[in-house]
């Protein structure tokens, strides 16, 4: 009895070494996985682009371009293998990809191969705020405001729209006071003023040298002109 119970021991505990040993080739894809392997899995996966597309809201698809059969790609919820042109398509769902998140792609090797389920890179996405309001009423005619570009980069109610637009047209709308005018009229006197107080040492004495010799230039051409008469 005592030699049967060491031999079924014996027996459980080859058996759970072996699972062991199959779950870390299998799961985790380290053996037989060499450097040179993993190096051009690491160029695979930095070759992958990814694009976007605004769909309704601040809802996205987003679009994974140039992906190896030999890896897929996982996100927070999902994983995601390639067709046959190497393009996975990510398409609008609630749950996923808003305006103004930042995400990360995880790139991993298929099970099947050498290297399976090892990360062989990541991608990150940053997607912009949709801005509804953009192509409003509030927004028409002053297109130029950013808060009426069609990406922002911070969401706003509408009220804040309405106001911030209407505050906007007020302002281009407005006359300037004719205190305001006069008081720019005083300060550019006052400015001009104070410039000639300060400079005009060397201001007057070459205006007062030149006009000196304008007029001995002129006295000369005039005794001349009276000689030869």
């Amino acid at each position: 009895m005592y030699k049967k119970s060491i031999y079924l021991l014996l027996v459980l505990f080859v058996a759970i070494i072996s699972t062991k040993v199959y779950a870390t080739d299998w799961y985790l894809g380290i053996e037989g996985c060499s450097t040179k392997e993993m190096s051009e899995l690491n160029k695979v996966a930095g070759n992958i682009k990814i694009n976007y597309e605004h769909i309704t809201d601040q809802w996205f698809t987003v679009n994974i371009y140039n992906v190896d059969s030999r890896v897929f790609i996982v996100d927070q919820r999902t994983e995601y293998y390639p067709d046959s042109n190497g393009r996975i398509n990510i398409l609008y769902d609630v749950y996923k990809y808003r305006g103004g998140e930042n995400y990360t792609l995880n790139v991993k090797v298929k099970p099947n191969i050498n290297c399976g389920y090892l990360d062989v890179g990541s991608k990150y996405l940053s997607l912009p705020i949709y801005n509804k309001y953009y192509d409003s009423i509030y927004c028409k005619g002053i297109e130029e405001l950013s808060y009426c570009h069609k990406w922002i980069s911070k969401e706003y109610s509408e009220e804040v729209i309405k106001n911030k637009t209407n505050e906007y047209r007020d302002n281009l709308n407005k006359e300037p006071d004719k205190e305001d005018i006069e008081d720019e009229k005083t300060n550019m006197y006052g400015e001009v003023i104070q410039f000639i107080a300060s400079y005009y040492l060397y201001i007057f004495p070459p205006i007062l040298s030149l006009s000196i010799l304008g007029i001995i230039i002129i006295k000369i051409r005039e005794n001349k002109k009276s000689l030869v008469k």
